[in-house]
Formats: structure tokens, C-alpha cells, sequence
């Protein structure tokens, strides 16, 4: 076990990652958001089967397998390509919560990302929604952080455990206004690893 420990411990580094900065939530969509794209790639994955055992015999009458194995590696080629899309885009989607801002990294296709962030200093309300029975047996919501002034909101979709979440932000944001825009780490430790 001690050989694969580093996939354990982690600095929560990222690209922007300011002095003294402390990651406190880095959180991605709930799984169960791309659990319905995977089952389909699965259940497409049997189609090619289906065809053989169907068209098997007229295949071989008309000497098409060579064609037919072609098509085959070809379709399975492009189920691996729409299965590692899904999860590279859904692990390069995410929400980082520090002691000093709100991240939002939002990547759309493989070359175009939008990165937004957010001062906790501006923070004025949290709040959070669990809609539907799914999202409420598993425990997932959507998030929005209303900022003072005309600012948009901050939306993070399908987060697991939305209300710990809230409750976090809202934490950080007012130990942060408690310290009229400063924090300090000693006097607040609330970062966990």
C-alpha cells in the first residue's frame, strides 16, 4: 500500500494558486451525473454483437467479415474516444474553494476552458437546491453564490452533499469578513486535507 500512497496525499496545487492560498473544498460534479453516459457507451458496446449473431450467416455468404471486423474495431474506437471525452471533461470540470476565492474551472470540449473566480470578501448569500427524488437519494444539488453588487451568480451543478457545502462557503466567507478581508490560517484552521 505505502508504494501508491501518493495518490493520496496531494498540496491541492493549481495553476493561479496564490501565497499563503489554502485549498478548503475542491469538488467536482456528483458521479451519478455521467453514470447514465457511461451505461449507454456499455450498452452500445454489445450493438456490434447483436449484428453479428443477427447478420452472422448473411456476413459470411457474402464474404463481408473483413468489412464487418473493419466497422467493428472502427465503432469500438470511437465508444473509447466518447468515454474518455466524458471523463477528461468531467474531471476538468470543477469548483475549488480556498481561504481567499471561489474557482470556477468549466471546461467546454478539449481547447476552449473558461476559468471565473470569486473573492469571498463579496460573498452575500449561499444557497442551495436538491431538485428531484434521484438528486435527493443520493444527495446531490446545485449550488449558487449571490455576490454583492450587479455580479452574476456563482452556479456549481450537481455537487455531492450541497448542504455541507453552503455551510462551508458561508464559514470561510464570514470568518473572512470577521477579519475585515484577511484571514488568517492560526486563528482559523479550518482547511482539510
Amino acid at each position: 500500500m505505502l508504494t501508491f500512497s501518493f495518490f493520496n496525499k496531494t498540496n491541492y496545487t493549481f495553476e493561479g494558486k496564490k501565497d499563503g492560498e489554502q485549498v478548503i473544498l475542491f469538488l467536482h460534479r456528483h458521479w451519478w451525473t455521467i453514470a447514465n453516459r457511461i451505461l449507454i457507451i456499455v450498452i452500445a458496446a454489445f450493438a456490434p454483437f447483436v449484428v453479428a449473431v443477427a447478420f452472422g450467416q448473411i456476413l459470411i455468404a457474402q464474404n463481408l467479415m473483413a468489412i464487418f471486423a473493419f466497422l467493428w474495431a472502427s465503432y469500438y474506437l470511437l465508444l473509447w474516444f466518447f468515454l474518455f471525452y466524458i471523463l477528461t471533461i468531467y474531471n476538468l470540470n470543477s469548483w475549488i474553494v480556498t481561504n481567499l476565492r471561489i474557482i470556477d474551472q468549466h471546461q467546454r470540449g478539449f481547447f476552449n476552458q473558461e476559468v471565473a473566480e470569486l473573492s469571498l470578501v463579496n460573498i452575500q448569500d449561499v444557497s442551495f437546491k436538491m431538485e428531484g427524488m434521484i438528486a435527493t437519494m443520493m444527495n446531490y444539488g446545485n449550488i449558487e453564490v449571490q455576490t454583492a453588487g450587479n455580479d452574476q451568480k456563482f452556479r456549481f451543478s450537481s455537487i455531492p452533499n450541497p448542504q455541507h457545502v453552503k455551510d462551508e462557503i458561508m464559514k470561510i466567507a464570514d470568518s473572512v469578513k470577521g477579519h475585515n478581508g484577511v484571514f488568517n490560517p492560526i486563528e482559523n484552521p479550518q482547511v482539510k486535507q
